[in-house]
């Protein structure tokens, strides 16, 4: 098992375009709002769910548990995905949508992105990350992000244990 003791410092992207693995496909995106009706931070959790495959052959679960009362544990377990340059997580509330055309997307181009060295091949990673990522609005969906390539790799639909 990885684990990445440094914390992953925090970008919020509060709109990405290209997220979806044919250029000039845009995602239908929701206005970014608070989700008023949200649980706390640490009652959304634990949170799983399994990647699916969008710009290459993606594989895994994503699981984020509570570690401490500032911190969560972000787990990839059974992890793979194909080569890039600079991979980074993200978290959304936007919720995972399988178009007419097959391929998938999230439904809100907010994002919360977790930088930090992401390892395609190691299959299980965990990361710890402040709790407060979690107080702005409820989590739904994960993405794994090729920046340099601007390609989402694969996604996960987060739902309670």
């Amino acid at each position: 098992m990885r684990l990445a003791t440094p914390t992953f410092g925090l970008v919020l992207a509060l709109s990405l375009a290209g997220c979806s693995a044919e250029s000039g496909d845009a995602a239908q995106s929701a206005p970014a709002r608070a989700d008023t009706e949200s649980a706390t931070a640490s009652e959304q959790l634990p949170l799983s769910g399994d990647l699916v495959s969008q710009g290459t052959r993606t594989t895994g679960t994503v699981t984020l548990t509570a570690a401490t009362d500032t911190e969560f544990t972000l787990t990839l377990s059974g992890f793979s995905t194909g080569p890039g340059d600079d991979l980074r997580l993200q978290l959304s509330p936007g919720e995972l949508v399988k178009g007419a055309d097959g391929y998938y997307s999230i439904n809100d181009n907010t994002r919360i992105e977790l930088e930090g060295a992401v390892d395609p091949q190691a299959p299980e990673q965990t990361f710890s990350v402040p709790m407060m990522v979690l107080d702005t609005w409820q989590v739904r969906s994960f993405t794994v992000y090729d920046y340099a390539n601007r390609t989402a790799l694969g996604f996960a639909a987060l739902t309670g244990e």
